[in-house]
């Protein structure tokens, strides 16, 4: 698990579940999709994120970049002790022009890290495309 707290996620998705890796325009290493063709795409950022502390309250940030650009973010409060997993995500349709950089952050108001896998094996963090041609 990669450390971190208000980070970008380049680099700490290298090794999470990516189920479509279109054309090999995911970089695993930096964690930026750009695509190679011009179109409108589903783009869907998911983040286990657990907190240093367990059962603290705070409120968790996760946003979808484009070329450094804020495109879409959501705020996700967790309140103490709760029976919920603290996962945030993000979604969006976007047009995106071929070589633009896509990239997800999270920033949560506490230290914690980040889970790939859940608790039971399933899918914790990842990042997901799909490509609808136009």
């Amino acid at each position: 698990m990669a450390i971190f707290s208000r980070t970008s996620l380049l680099g700490l998705l290298a090794n999470v579940f990516i189920p479509i890796a279109l054309a090999n325009e995911y970089d695993t290493t930096t964690s930026i999709f750009t695509p190679k063709v011009q179109g409108i795409y589903s783009i869907i950022g998911i983040v286990d994120f657990v907190p240093s502390i367990p059962n603290s309250t705070y409120t968790n940030t996760i946003s979808i970049f484009v070329n450094g650009g804020l495109a879409v973010a959501y705020d996700v409060d967790f309140m103490g002790t709760t029976a919920f997993v603290n996962v945030v995500n993000v979604n969006a349709i976007l047009q995106l022009n071929a070589g633009d950089q896509v990239h997800i952050s999270v920033a949560p108001q506490v230290a914690g890290s980040v889970r790939s896998r859940g608790s039971d094996g399933s899918t914790g963090t990842s990042f997901q495309v799909a490509r609808f041609p136009y």
